[in-house]
């Protein structure tokens, strides 16, 4: 993410310095608080800095190039015009305290993790969408993958939590909170489920299920955090210069469309009609990608030498006069 801003920063600082002349304007935009969910950063910015969003077109980070699958040298440049939909969400449960001698048949902590036992039970079915076969007829253009129909992408998605994680709907426990002493039955017992739903999945109706699968109306469900999904098309001069600018500077590679699992500020341009895609023009190996959010997150100074060169020229394609 640092180094995709980096790679930015710099193409719009060299547009300058080359005196480019621009038939269409060029923005550097730097928003925080995407990680939190974007409140204090491009949800703050619409609501009060609306002209910093107008735009024809965003190009954010948000899907990496991949080289290196299954033990070749293919080389995958991905652009992603869609995200899956996050959903946060807060169980809370309250009991009666007491001494832990004493077990008295209301204990918050026990019902908590029953309703999380039916949680984690509870099966997604998964479904291919059209981005993703897409994506499955691009990976096998490159040789990175053997099969392309549906049913190869689910038995892959069975091994593969990257791909199960795009072609269903996902929960994840992400913390638990309970207790203050070995001895005493707690009072109050806390969850938190970071969803991601499929881009055409209705939160409402979801959020039913879940609490129909909790089964229990002493577990509160508090939303955190909400979102609508939206695509933009890849049939936009975007992505032709892209595919033009790949041809160029990395022969023999191939651009793949790419539905994210994670999500990006990108999802707010969306919805106001922007179109915007995740694009981060790096070929990234399998141990740099397995880094993310991990110990030793890098990315190499060649890595970032080429994002900068296929970005500027993307860029320069399409806005110089």
């Amino acid at each position: 993410m640092k180094g995709m801003a980096i790679i930015e920063l710099m193409v719009f600082l060299t547009l300058k310095r080359q005196g480019v002349a621009l038939r269409k304007g060029v923005r550097f935009l730097a928003a925080a608080d995407e990680e939190a969910g974007s409140a204090q950063g491009i949800t703050w910015i619409a609501e009060h800095r609306p002209r910093w969003m107008a735009s024809e077109l965003v190009i954010n980070e948000g899907a990496y190039g991949l080289t290196g699958l299954g033990g070749a040298a293919n080389q995958v440049f991905q652009i992603a015009p869609s995200e899956k939909i996050p959903l946060w969400v807060r169980l809370t449960t309250r009991g009666r305290p007491g001494h832990g001698s004493v077990p008295h048949g209301d204990n918050c902590a026990d019902r908590m993790v029953a309703a999380l036992g039916r949680v984690a039970a509870w099966p997604q079915q998964t479904r291919v969408t059209h981005l993703v076969r897409e994506h499955a007829d691009a990976m096998r253009a490159a040789g990175a993958w053997q099969g392309a129909t549906d049913q190869d992408i689910i038995e892959l998605a069975s091994r593969s939590p990257a791909i199960r994680a795009r072609v269903a709907n996902t929960i994840a426990l992400t913390t638990i909170n309970t207790g203050i002493k070995v001895n005493v039955i707690p009072s109050e017992a806390t969850a938190t489920l970071d969803i991601r739903l499929l881009p055409d999945v209705e939160v409402d109706p979801f959020l039913a299920d879940l609490k129909r699968v909790i089964a229990d109306e002493r577990v509160e469900v508090e939303v955190l955090n909400r979102f609508s999904g939206a695509e933009s098309p890849m049939d936009h001069q975007f992505v032709a210069v892209v595919g033009e600018v790949v041809r160029d500077l990395a022969e023999g590679a191939v651009v793949a469309p790419d539905l994210m699992s994670g999500f990006t500020d990108s999802r707010v341009y969306r919805l106001k009609g922007i179109p915007a895609y995740g694009f981060v023009p790096c070929l990234v190996p399998p141990e740099e990608l397995a880094g993310i959010h991990g110990h030793n997150e890098r990315i190499s100074v060649d890595n970032l030498r080429l994002g900068m060169q296929v970005l500027y020229e993307v860029v320069r394609r399409l806005c110089a006069a």
